[in-house]
């Protein structure tokens, strides 16, 4: 803790450089998909869930070219903000880091239910995994989305 200096209490943390790194990427990575590509406002893509979720990077050779996040909410977990570099698309990239982020929750022994919302053109890749659509399409800044949920057997 550093002194005060007009009653505020201060603090330095360390952040090691792999880790800022990553962090950077990770950012990066989000803004050319969520932003640049799918125009989603700034304020939109990085919301205060960020402080909330566990987030996780794919790496290829060092080169971060994907990311994703998980919350959880009680015995529900969420998967968002699934992203894969443009260059990387359409290789299995997305379906291998949705394969480890979906183990994650299923280590969870709390969650019960995994949710998403997905872009109605990839759903199929959540079909796969077991994922359902619940509801209705919902368009999203003018994008077809569907919400989906994969129930977990648990005893």
């Amino acid at each position: 803790m550093l002194g005060r200096k007009g009653g505020e209490k201060l603090r330095v943390n360390e952040l090691r450089v792999k880790n800022l790194f990553q962090i950077f990427s990770y950012i990066l990575l989000r803004i050319n998909v969520f932003i640049k590509e799918k125009s989603r406002p700034f304020y939109l893509e990085f919301d205060r869930r960020d402080l909330f979720s566990d987030h996780y990077v794919l790496e290829k050779s060092s080169k971060i070219i994907g990311g994703g996040r998980i919350r959880h909410i009680k015995d529900v977990s969420i998967i968002d903000r699934m992203a894969i570099n443009q260059r990387y698309r359409g290789l299995g990239y997305g379906a291998r880091l949705f394969e480890k982020l979906l183990k994650i929750t299923k280590k969870r022994k709390k969650t019960k239910v995994v949710k998403l919302t997905a872009y109605v053109e990839v759903r199929r890749l959540y079909e796969k995994f077991g994922f359902q659509c619940v509801g209705n399409i919902i368009s999203i800044l003018g994008r077809d989305n569907i919400k989906m949920q994969l129930n977990l057997k648990r005893q």
